[in-house]
């Protein structure tokens, strides 16, 4: 399993990636939750642990409330820099599963 550090300290491993892609899917961090089979807490706290050793969002978020629930209630989405964290993450992943395999660099 591939694990990103910042500082000595873990910042994304697999789980953070399942975590930004249901995210991503579902555009709300509870239905993100239940789709993982985690609580709404472990998500938001996923989430600000990336934010506080990466030092940038990941999310952005919406509220909803009754003005909003005609147009679709609250909501998240990923940064653009979350999405090419998750997209690296996950080439990095095979390349590296590649090489494990083979003992050859994927190029």
């Amino acid at each position: 399993m591939l694990h990103l550090y910042r500082d000595g300290r873990k910042v994304f491993d697999n789980e953070g990636a399942q975590v930004l892609e249901a995210i991503d899917k579902y555009h709300s961090l509870s239905g993100a939750a239940e789709k993982i089979g985690r609580s709404y807490f472990f998500v938001c706290t996923q989430l600000r642990h990336m934010r506080n050793i990466l030092h940038r969002p990941v999310t952005a978020t919406w509220k909803g409330g009754s003005k909003r629930k005609a147009i679709g209630g609250g909501g998240a989405t990923l940064t653009p820099f979350a999405r090419k964290l998750v997209r690296d993450f996950r080439l990095k992943e095979v390349e590296l599963e590649h090489f494990l395999i083979t003992g050859k660099n994927k190029t």
